[in-house]
């Protein structure tokens, strides 16, 4: 055994309270995989105080326990979602209608690679608190260099993640994901602003674990508005006129150009421009906010 998952007592009061339980995983040094744990213990708790919350709601209208609801949830969660076809009608030439899965690798392709990020970019105060960021600035090199270097490798450590799906979704789903050279442009517009949204938030908080919480916290909600999980059609009008300042609406867009309208560059350069100016928005404010001292 490499490690156990310890639980807080009290962990069903917290969760109908609205709290977060503690949860811990005590590990031997030499396990190599903590953050891939940490990572998936976080999703779980942030989905499961979601459909507590719910489940609340739906028991304050209903009268009936919360547990009948939570039950229901979590059954859903494991059914087989619908294929949903989409056929865009306008006077861009059209190809194959986005197929349900062509849409699912699109969008839980984004959700995945904004996940890492959100946790990659932790790094940076990890640095910090083991004393590795304090001796780099002792260094010759300039923070521009350190910084630079920094964007750069979360930036190769997303596209060989996102590159990784591609790929396993072309061979083994069929996912044809359109002219190449577009594809590059708008996964590396995206990926430069999912890096610039994850220092943002590394910037904004004080430890590793605020940082995931709240960083999955963002990726989930907004992945939910824009359209990652389900047709953004069938949201109501606000959440539509929202999901026009998040990224992933922008890329999902792009996505659909590409895949479903076997569009080329130029049908996906507004995307990639509006990308574009979402990663020099949130690069600016998230670089502001790393403190070099």
């Amino acid at each position: 055994m490499c490690g156990a998952i310890i639980v807080s007592t009290g962990f069903q009061e917290g969760m109908l309270a609205n709290q977060t339980p503690i949860i811990t995983f005590q590990h031997v040094p030499e396990f190599t995989s903590i953050s891939t744990i940490t990572q998936i213990l976080s999703n779980k708790l942030e989905k499961m105080k979601l459909e507590v919350l719910a489940s609340k709601k739906w028991s304050e209208y209903s009268s009936e326990a919360w547990k009948v609801m939570f039950a229901r949830l979590e059954n859903a969660s494991q059914t087989q979602p619908l294929a949903i076809d989409k056929m865009n009608i306008n006077t861009k030439n059209s190809a194959l209608p986005m197929s349900g899965m062509s849409a699912s690798a699109s969008g839980f392709s984004i959700m995945f690679v904004m996940m890492m990020m959100m946790s990659v970019t932790g790094t940076i105060l990890e640095a910090r608190k083991n004393g590795v960021w304090y001796r780099m600035l002792a260094t010759p090199a300039s923070r521009f260099e350190i910084s630079t270097g920094y964007l750069l490798s979360f930036f190769l450590i997303g596209w060989i993640q996102f590159g990784v799906l591609m790929i396993f979704t072309h061979f083994l789903f069929d996912v044809n994901w359109g002219d190449p050279v577009a594809v590059i442009l708008l996964v590396s517009a995206l990926l430069f602003a999912v890096v610039g949204l994850g220092l943002l938030n590394a910037g904004m908080v004080n430890t590793v674990e605020q940082q995931a919480s709240i960083g999955n916290l963002i990726v989930v909600s907004t992945c939910m508005v824009s359209g990652v999980y389900w047709p953004i059609e069938i949201e109501p009008v606000f959440m539509q006129k929202i999901a026009e300042f998040l990224p992933q609406t922008w890329a999902m867009r792009g996505f659909t150009d590409l895949v479903a309208n076997g569009g080329t560059l130029l049908d996906v350069l507004d995307n990639v421009a509006i990308l574009l100016a979402f990663a020099l928005l949130f690069l600016f404010f998230g670089m502001s906010r790393i403190r070099f001292e």
